[in-house]
């Protein structure tokens, strides 16, 4: 399963256990839909165009500020990583509830900081069998 866009989770591939993650060479295939409405709200027209350089690098640019800020490196650009559950989890979205769960009962702030960083590394290896 693709690793998860949200900011929070940016730091998901360079914790989670290598022998479930793989990369491939991003597409630039993102695009940006953008509605006119009327007053009532319906819509008049629809727009649809490609992200620009710019788009890309300013995400890159947005992951990477946060990466720092939670003492990890740069992510490699133009990748797009994938992450396989562990053994008798089937979604990826289980292991991401559980682990906000697990952060907020522990009063650990689930953004990617350095102690949510921590806590998700340590819970990955405490938690499941790979």
């Amino acid at each position: 399963m693709e690793a998860p866009d949200a900011p929070m989770w940016v730091f998901l591939p360079a914790v989670w256990p290598r022998s479930h993650r793989t990369w491939v060479r991003r597409e630039r295939d993102r695009v940006v839909t953008t509605y006119e409405m009327d007053i009532d709200g319906n819509v008049i027209s629809k727009r649809v165009t490609s992200w620009t350089d710019e788009d890309y690098a300013v995400e890159e640019e947005d992951s990477n500020v946060a990466l720092a800020d939670a003492g990890l490196p740069a992510r490699p650009p133009d990748r797009t990583w994938y992450l396989r559950s562990p053994s008798g989890v089937e979604q990826l979205d289980d292991v991401l509830r559980r682990l906000i769960d697990d952060a907020d009962a522990n009063s650990i702030e689930p953004w990617c900081n350095s102690e949510f960083v921590a806590f998700v590394s340590r819970r990955l290896r405490e938690t499941y069998p790979w």
